[in-house]
C-alpha cells in the first residue's frame, strides 16, 4: 500500500498562523493545529477576526486597469459588495440595492429615440425603453415615470420594461398630442401630471396614486396654459408653476390656482428652478427680445428683483433660448442654452451664482449640428457633474466646477434630448 507523504510548513507572521502543505492548500488562522479543507486553495480562520475586501468609490473602481473576471471589491459610495463579470461590475450585495445601484445612472428622454439609461461612470448605454417623443421624466421611489405623449409610463429602472401605463389622450385634442406641454413631479406620495395644450391654452392637471396608476383627481385649467417643463413644490403647501399669464401657485389641498405675477407679455417660459425663497426662471426670446433669466423674491409679493441677460451669446432677432436648470445645493444654478437660425451660440451650458445672480463659469459649445442650430435642452446635475442632453441625443458629461468637458454618450438613434433624471 502507497502512502501519501505529506509535508507541512508552518510560519508565523504577527500572531497569525500560515501553514502550506504539500498539496498546496494554504490556511491563514490565529489557531494552532488547524489544516486547511480539501476542497479549498486558500482558507481563512478566526474566531474573533473578519475578512476585509478592497474598499473604494465608483471612480476608484472604474479606474482599475484591466480588472480580471470575478474581481470583488467593497464600494464604500454604494455600500455594495462588488464583482466583474463579462465586462461589467455586478451587485453581490447592497445594504439598499435598488436606490445604491440607480445611483450610478442618468435616464434620458428623447423627442425622436427612446428612455436610455447611461452609466454615469463608463458613459456607456446600459438599457432603453422604446418610447419616443419624451417631454419628462421623473424619478421616484425607486422607478422612473416617463410622459411618452399621450400617455404616462412607470419604468422599471433596471431593465427599463413597463410596469404601468396610463392613458392621457382624454385631456388632448386629437390630432394634436405633439403639440403639449407636460411635466411630471413626484410630491406628497403622488404623481402631477400636467398637460398643456397650446392651441387652447388649457392645461389638465391629474393627480395619480402611483402604486396602482389610478387617477385619484384631476383638474382642468381653461385659458391657462403651463409652459414650463417643471413644477416645483413650495412651502409644502403649493406648486409653483410658470403660465401662459405669469408665475402662479397651485394650492395642494384645493388645487385653486393664483396667478401671482402677471407676464408683462405672452412668452416661453422654459424652467424654473428653487433655492429658498427665491424662484428663478427661465424667458424664451421674443422677436424684440433677448431670453432672461428672472430672479423673483416669492416672499416680496413675488417681485422680480433682478434680471440677467447674457449678451455675448444672444441676439433679440435669432431664436436663441435659456432653456432647463438644475443645481447643486451649494447655490450654483446650471442653465442649458440652445440656438437656431443664422449663428452658432458661443457657450452651451453657463455656472451661475445664485447670490450674487452672475454667470461665473461658461462651458464650451456641445450639440452642433452643422446646420446653425445646437445647444442643449436639458442639465442634470449628480456628484459633481453636470449631464446635457443634445439635439441629436448626445449625453454630455461635465466637470461641474469649471464646466470642461469629461466625456460623451453619443446616441445612434434619437433626437433633441427633452429631459434628465436621476436619483
Amino acid at each position: 500500500m502507497l502512502k501519501r507523504k505529506i509535508t507541512i510548513t508552518t510560519c508565523f507572521l504577527m500572531g497569525l498562523i500560515i501553514t502550506i502543505n504539500s498539496q498546496n492548500r494554504t490556511i491563514i488562522t490565529d489557531k494552532t493545529d488547524q489544516e486547511a479543507h480539501e476542497s479549498a486553495i486558500l482558507e481563512l480562520s478566526s474566531d474573533d477576526k473578519g475578512f476585509l475586501f478592497p474598499r473604494m468609490n465608483s471612480d476608484e473602481k472604474y479606474a482599475i486597469d484591466n480588472p480580471a473576471e470575478s474581481l470583488i471589491i467593497f464600494n464604500n459610495e454604494t455600500k455594495c459588495l462588488e464583482t466583474h463579470v463579462d465586462g461589467n461590475w455586478n451587485e453581490i450585495w447592497c445594504s439598499e440595492l435598488v436606490e445604491q445601484d440607480i445611483k450610478d445612472y442618468v435616464y434620458m428622454g428623447c423627442q425622436h429615440g427612446y428612455v436610455s439609461k447611461v452609466n454615469k461612470h463608463t458613459m456607456q448605454l446600459d438599457e432603453e425603453a422604446d418610447l419616443t417623443y419624451i417631454r419628462a421624466l421623473e424619478y421616484y421611489d425607486g422607478y422612473v415615470y416617463a410622459v411618452y405623449q399621450p400617455a404616462l409610463y412607470k419604468l422599471d429602472p433596471f431593465t427599463m420594461n413597463s410596469l404601468n401605463y396610463l392613458d392621457l389622450r382624454q385631456f388632448v385634442t386629437e390630432g394634436y398630442e405633439h403639440s403639449v406641454y407636460s411635466s411630471v413631479k413626484a410630491y406628497g406620495g403622488y404623481l402631477y401630471v400636467s398637460t398643456g395644450y397650446h392651441q387652447s391654452d388649457t392645461t389638465w392637471l391629474t393627480k395619480i396614486d402611483p402604486e396602482d396608476f389610478s387617477v385619484v383627481e384631476e383638474w382642468f385649467y381653461e385659458d391657462l396654459l403651463f409652459f414650463a417643463h417643471q413644477m416645483v413644490p413650495y412651502n409644502d403647501e403649493s406648486f409653483i408653476v410658470f403660465t401662459c399669464s405669469g408665475i402662479a401657485t397651485i394650492d395642494l389641498l384645493t388645487m385653486d390656482i393664483q396667478i401671482r405675477k402677471p407676464s408683462v407679455e405672452r412668452s416661453w417660459h422654459m424652467g424654473i428652478y428653487l433655492i429658498d425663497d427665491y424662484l428663478f426662471a427661465t424667458v424664451r426670446s421674443t422677436d424684440t427680445e433677448s431670453p432672461k433669466i428672472l430672479k423673483i423674491d416669492l416672499t416680496d409679493n413675488y417681485n422680480i428683483v433682478q434680471t440677467l441677460e447674457y449678451d455675448p451669446i444672444f441676439y433679440p432677432e435669432e431664436s436663441d433660448q435659456f432653456r432647463l436648470m438644475t443645481g447643486d445645493g451649494n447655490g450654483n444654478i446650471y442653465l442649458a442654452l440652445s440656438w437656431t437660425l443664422s449663428r452658432v451660440g458661443e457657450s452651451s451650458v453657463v455656472k451661475i451664482d445664485a447670490d450674487s445672480f452672475t454667470i461665473i463659469e461658461t462651458g464650451p459649445v456641445l450639440g452642433d449640428t452643422g446646420e446653425n442650430s445646437g445647444g442643449v435642452n436639458a442639465v442634470f446635475y449628480s456628484d459633481g457633474y453636470i449631464y446635457a442632453g443634445g439635439y441629436q441625443a448626445e449625453l454630455y458629461k461635465l466637470d461641474a466646477s469649471d464646466l470642461s468637458l469629461v466625456d460623451v454618450y453619443e446616441k445612434v438613434v434619437g433626437h433633441t434630448i427633452w429631459h434628465i433624471a436621476g436619483y
